[in-house]
């Protein structure tokens, strides 16, 4: 038995030792970077890194757990192992929680370093920390590590459980957001109806308790006191119960998948009948190419934009705020700058996912198409989908968007267009050179963090985010990153291991 564990746990620790690696060195660089420009720099930067990395931790590592032996075609191997699933998917859920979690120690450590090293730099980092937190210094830490934690292991598991034996990780990152994103409206829509009950946060509690993230969140809202008609263990309780659900779901079905495809003769028949209304096939290598991308893209991107547009609207219908003019717009650009920031990444990943797979690359590099030809036919063309795609929910803000507020969110209108191509293009060329979509997401998220903080560094202080860091990311740092993607393309260098 122990012998079983153990070659188990060397299994996931080899495959997630450069993922925890690499999210460690995002978490570090940043806070260290802000070190030295003051404390309240450096505590804002400590706070967003924090809870920035729980979240994408847990969705980037869940995304491999529940969908990577799928992607790596190694499900049937793992299958044909004396070892029953759920121990393999224990284990896989063991090593991902350490890699979740560590980052957010070491930024909790960093902080503690900036606290000791505070007189060394002149600054009083002590009286800061009681200044922002209610329960001194000690408190700060115990908020902040304890919060993290939950809401990084919930969203963990939520991952994991939605996203359990999907075909990729793509698929199963989707699946988790679309997730999230319709059990959050379900508990808005419930917020703004809680005034017909006799008591609105009764029940309401335990439903966020048992969310993606709710852990967290009502650790917060314990301690904050914003709400607290169930004492502490009871929401503890229900929490408990209801991740251990989810647990139970993601052991139980984790690679109950059949490694053979059995059809029955009228299933035959029916597969048979459907290639008859199909369209025959292109006669052009180009428009070969742009039909097989167009499908891989418009698909993912469409329902993403339409997940924007239908929350944001759900958001405003059910707001108990005054609606003034321009509310509707500011809504729809927050929404498009936090999920628009996944569907970019994701689309980026995509161009090249399914293509560099061995099976699949090795067969079209041996057919008469120019990889010069293949690669900018799909790069440009997931490139203009996705933009033509979240231009809807950006046109939409302009339109529903007064006068005065452009002048104040006119900035955020030039920088978020400038930002997404950042992104897709340093999600393409780390996906061409790593070929794995959970490394290519963590690397592509490295890239752009250093990218603006270099930028942010170099500018005057007058041009801070403003004209001339957008010209620099719009012209320079696509181009570079592109050029070099399709380089690797070309002389196909990248990863193969």
């Amino acid at each position: 038995m122990r012998t079983i564990w153990r070659s188990l746990l060397w299994k996931e620790w080899h495959e997630h030792k450069w993922k925890m690696l690499s999210l460690v060195a995002i978490a570090v660089s940043i806070p260290l970077a802000s070190l030295f420009d003051g404390p309240d720099t450096f505590f804002l930067s400590i706070t967003s890194t924090l809870y920035a990395s729980a979240i994408l931790s847990a969705l980037f590592i869940g995304m491999g757990v529940a969908a990577g032996e799928n992607a790596n075609k190694t499900m049937p191997f793992l299958q044909a192992l004396p070892v029953p699933m759920w121990k393999a998917g224990a284990t896989k859920f063991l090593l991902a929680g350490v890699t979740v979690i560590l980052p957010i120690l070491i930024v909790i450590g960093l902080t503690f370093l900036g606290h000791q090293l505070g007189g060394w730099l002149g600054y009083n980092f002590k009286s800061m920390l009681n200044l922002i937190s209610r329960n001194g210094v000690e408190g700060w830490y115990t908020f902040h590590l304890t919060s993290g934690i939950l809401a990084a292991l919930s969203l963990l598991m939520w991952v994991v459980a939605s996203g359990v034996n999907r075909r990729d990780e793509i698929r199963a990152g989707a699946i988790s957001v679309l997730v999230f994103v319709c059990i959050w409206s379900l508990i808005f829509f419930a917020i703004s109806r809680g005034g017909q009950s006799i008591n609105p946060y009764l029940w309401l509690q335990i439903a966020v308790a048992t969310a993606p993230a709710g852990p967290g969140i009502i650790y917060v809202n314990q301690h904050t006191a914003e709400f607290n008609s169930l004492p502490g263990w009871t929401l503890a309780l229900f929490a408990c119960v209801g991740h251990a659900g989810l647990m139970a779901w993601f052991l139980c079905r984790f690679g109950r998948t059949s490694s053979t495809t059995r059809e029955s003769r009228r299933a035959a028949f029916n597969t048979g009948q459907q290639l008859l209304w199909l369209a025959p096939p292109r006669h052009f290598r180009l428009t070969a190419i742009l039909w097989k991308q167009m499908r891989e893209t418009g698909s993912f991107v469409m329902l993403g934009v339409a997940v924007i547009v239908g929350c944001s609207m759900l958001i405003y219908l059910l707001s108990e705020e005054p609606r003034i003019n321009g509310t509707f717009s500011q809504i729809l650009l927050g929404m498009c700058g936090y999920l628009g920031f996944f569907i970019v990444i994701v689309a980026g990943i995509g161009v090249l996912l399914d293509d560099l797979k061995p099976g699949l690359h090795t067969f079209w590099r041996s057919r008469p198409i120019n990889p010069d030809l293949w690669f900018w036919t799909k790069f440009l063309t997931g490139l203009t989908t996705t933009a033509i795609a979240l231009g809807i929910p950006l046109l939409l803000a302009l339109w529903f968007m007064p006068g005065n507020f452009w002048d104040i969110y006119h900035e955020r209108l030039i920088i978020t267009p400038a930002l997404f191509l950042s992104i897709y293009c340093f999600a393409v060329v780390a996906m061409a050179l790593v070929r794995r979509p959970v490394y290519a997401a963590i690397i592509a998220i490295g890239l752009i963090a250093s990218c603006f903080f270099t930028i942010e560094r170099l500018l005057p202080k007058s041009f801070e985010f403003h004209a001339g860091a957008v010209c620099v990311m719009a012209m320079v740092l696509p181009f570079l990153a592109t050029l070099t993607a399709w380089l690797a393309v070309r002389y196909d260098i990248g990863y193969k291991g």
